[in-house]
């Protein structure tokens, strides 16, 4: 953990004041690094138009298995897309930038049925899975929605050690002092 220098300054009426140098400040917001472990990924946006190209950029050790799943009553396997070979991405992670990744591989959803959908990776050595949900939507309007709640995803995603309800990263002291 880096060091915190604190000034302790005191105010008018004698009352003390605690501040951080910008040097704790940008410490704060400096890129984290990650154990990445096995398998990870995401894609450039939770939902898709029928016909885009989806962007895939994970992060495995090992080749994994790509499978296209679309869910529903029960997990309906879609499209086999293969293997990919292994691709090690930076463990670095900005709390406002998020990953800085190499996109790893991508597919178009042109013959793919609007719903709601998962990236399966299958690490071929270790059998562990990462699976990236996603959204195939309709080109035109329909009766009936599938709704993502993205704003709940991310507001509890402690990817990075950090979401909007919880923080393993931030000391102490520097929470006590941005409350």
């Amino acid at each position: 953990m880096d060091s915190f220098l604190i000034m302790i300054l005191l105010g008018a009426g004698g009352s003390v004041f605690l501040a951080l140098t910008l040097v704790q400040i940008y410490n704060y917001y400096k890129p984290i690094p990650l154990d990445l472990g096995k398998v990870l990924g995401y894609t450039s946006y939770f939902s898709y138009n029928i016909g885009d190209d989806v962007h895939v950029y994970s992060h495995h050790e090992n080749h994994v298995s790509v499978t296209l799943f679309r869910l529903g009553k029960s997990k309906e396997k879609i499209k086999y897309l293969g293997i990919i070979s292994p691709f090690v991405q930076s463990n670095a992670y900005d709390i406002k930038e998020g990953l800085v990744w190499t996109q790893t591989f991508s597919f178009n959803s042109k013959n793919i049925k609007s719903g709601y959908y998962i990236l399966e990776l299958i690490d071929q050595k270790t059998a562990d899975i990462f699976q990236i949900p996603l959204i195939i939507k309709p080109n035109t309007k329909r009766k009936v929605a599938v709704v993502g709640s993205t704003n709940t995803w991310m507001a509890y995603n402690e990817f990075g050690g950090r979401s909007n309800y919880r923080d393993y990263v931030t000391p102490k002291i520097v929470k006590a002092y941005l409350d």
